[in-house]
């Protein structure tokens, strides 16, 4: 645009001096002036290119250390957002190095829970491998004029040395994977050291008790359950069983089974509605595990339709707080489930677990 007004200048000056204002002008009387601007064009296009050459190699010269700071990374997979860590390998003072960073969510769009290969160009550049074996910019340097404006050239000259990163990459992934299987492993064995020790404090509990097989088995099961904080731990363990058989007694046993407190529960003070939300209220704010075991819960929560309200709001509270989230564990005895009321016995699911009088081996073992 420079250059047309400059034509239209020097033609507009060669007709002022020969012919004033006169728009048909002969073609010898500006051809110098034409010839100045053919000679010309070229040599201003030269120059430019010079002057961007020059700019790109002082731009090379400033990049130079990020451009030649290349780190590999692997995103390990199965993790969750924000929380996204990453295996390194980058060449530092002339020597391979391997660390571990943390990689922002915003590097990460669509997640990464089968792991991401990330190619990193110092601060300028941060590249990503897709599915298809790909390369895609997810993250360029902020206020690099340089960087913005020669980035296409970048990214084109990064073409031919991309297909050798990939293959590179696969051997990196597999590699990190086995480190990151490794730091998991390392950090279980605690983990199942102290399940290990609980086990064997459980086997040393119960080793004294007399409780038919069937028994034990079905409350071994539940308790492993809320010990692992598992989700599919009943709301509750309903003991069935004449007076007498022991029932408390196993209640006790299951709180120290999960190394809880035990709380039992006077009939009497649940004489409301209200007085069912101030108890449980009071037992989520202790912020503790805890067993709470309610005695002759039919005398509490029987079949009579006047103790509807109070069975609706222990089971909403009840509903509020599961058992695995909530670390409190609802322990009852009955002696008939029948006498149940009808919706709190659902509630217990298949957790009813019965307690009869020990049997002749069982009497033996209390004997002794």
């Amino acid at each position: 645009m420079i250059w047309l007004g400059l034509l239209a200048a020097c033609l507009w000056w060669g007709w002022r001096e020969r012919y004033g204002l006169v728009l048909a002008p002969r073609l010898e009387s500006y051809a110098p002036l034409l010839l100045f601007y053919l000679l010309a064009m070229p040599l201003s296009v030269l120059l430019a290119r010079r002057g961007q050459s020059a700019f790109f190699k002082h731009g090379l010269r400033q990049q130079a250390n990020a451009l030649q700071d290349w780190q590999l990374c692997w995103v390990y997979a199965g993790q969750r957002p924000g929380k996204y860590q990453a295996l390194r390998i980058r060449q530092q003072a002339g020597k391979v190095a391997l660390d571990e960073l943390a990689v922002a969510d915003g590097l990460l769009a669509g997640g990464a829970e089968h792991g991401a290969l990330l190619l990193r160009i110092g601060e300028m550049l941060w590249l990503r491998q897709q599915t298809a074996g790909n390369w895609s910019l997810i993250q360029r340097q902020a206020d690099n004029t340089w960087l913005e404006q020669f980035s296409p050239l970048l990214l084109e000259a990064l073409k031919e040395v991309l297909p050798t990163v990939r293959e590179l990459g696969g051997q990196w992934q597999a590699f990190a994977e086995r480190q990151w299987r490794m730091r998991q492993l390392q950090a279980e064995i605690p983990r199942q050291e102290g399940l290990l020790q609980r086990v064997e404090r459980i086997a040393a509990l119960w080793q004294p008790v007399a409780i038919a097989d069937a028994a034990f088995a079905a409350l071994i099961r539940r308790i492993d359950l809320f010990n692992l904080g598992d989700n599919a731990t009943p709301a509750g363990i309903l003991l069935q069983g004449e007076a007498g058989n022991g029932k408390e007694f196993i209640a006790r046993r299951i709180a120290q089974s999960v190394f809880a407190e035990f709380h039992m529960v006077e009939a009497g003070s649940l004489a409301s509605a209200k007085d069912v939300r101030n108890f449980w209220n009071a037992r989520v704010e202790a912020n503790q595990s805890c067993v709470i075991y309610l005695a002759y819960a039919e005398q509490l929560f029987g079949q009579d339709e006047r103790q509807a309200m109070l069975v609706q709001a222990w089971l909403d509270e009840w509903e509020r707080h599961p058992a695995a989230r909530s670390r409190i564990w609802v322990v009852m005895g009955v002696t008939r489930k029948e006498l149940l009321h009808k919706r709190l016995l659902a509630a217990f699911g298949s957790a009813v677990v019965e307690i009869v009088a020990p049997d002749a081996a069982g009497r033996r073992l209390l004997l002794e």
